[in-house]
């Protein structure tokens, strides 16, 4: 739906956007989300860009045996698209018996496949995100490595996810949440939302725990109920 709403969501104030779309692929496409039409998001993403919600962050998962033979061609995009291109590390996070090791592309490899297509030079963002920024000589747009297994950035780690229950997630891969949603509409003040939001900060834990064998201390069921 968002190739018909992009213009309002830019004029309510949103900035930009991260759209997941893990293969080019139509058939691939319905087989991976269950159905729909990939159309619908190419649509968005230039309803996208068309609104101003740009660079337009397009978020990969590479699985091996699914997808992993189009690595190159998503990062071939950023010849010509000013698109952030993010490959992330597959996560042992989704309940369900879908991951498993012999699925899992580390960051090494994912690097060595998009390699292949020419030099890329190291990028510095402003902040400390989670994503490591590279772009092909002369190209567009960029690419965005996130090893959250291999090389995972917890202790430089910036990130609050609102969920879409109105709570703050510190953590992703952390059962903790601090409700915000009740309280804003008791009426808190300003000064004690900041409360609110500086105990989610100070408790961020040292790191997850998805390299000792444990999918995480509240495995994600999905996604879309999180919110971010």
């Amino acid at each position: 739906m968002l190739s018909g709403r992009a213009e309002e969501l830019k004029q309510a104030g949103l900035a930009r956007v991260n759209i997941s779309l893990d293969t080019l692929d139509d058939e691939k496409y319905k087989a991976i989300a269950g159905g729909g039409d990939i159309a619908l998001v190419w649509k968005s993403i230039r309803a996208a860009e068309s609104a101003g919600l740009s660079p337009v962050k397009i978020n990969v998962v590479p699985i091996r045996g699914i997808n992993d033979d189009e690595i190159e061609s998503f990062a071939s995009l950023t010849f010509e698209n000013n698109f952030h291109i993010r490959f992330i590390e597959f996560m042992p996070a989704v309940s369900g018996g879908v991951w498993s090791r012999d699925k899992y592309i580390d960051s090494v490899q994912i690097m060595g496949k998009i390699a292949s297509l020419g030099a890329l030079e190291p990028l510095t963002f402003r902040g400390s995100g989670p994503s490591r920024n590279y772009r092909f000589k002369g190209a567009k747009g960029v690419i965005g490595i996130i090893s959250p297994l291999s090389d995972h950035f917890c202790r430089h780690c910036n990130r609050l996810r609102l969920t879409s229950d109105g709570k703050i997630r510190p953590c992703l891969f952390s059962s903790h949440t601090i409700d915000i949603k009740t309280p804003m509409r008791q009426g808190i003040t300003d000064a004690e939302l900041d409360r609110l939001f500086l105990e989610a900060v100070y408790s961020k834990p040292e790191g997850h725990r998805l390299n000792d064998g444990q999918r995480s201390s509240s495995p994600i069921q999905s996604m879309s109920k999180i919110g971010g």
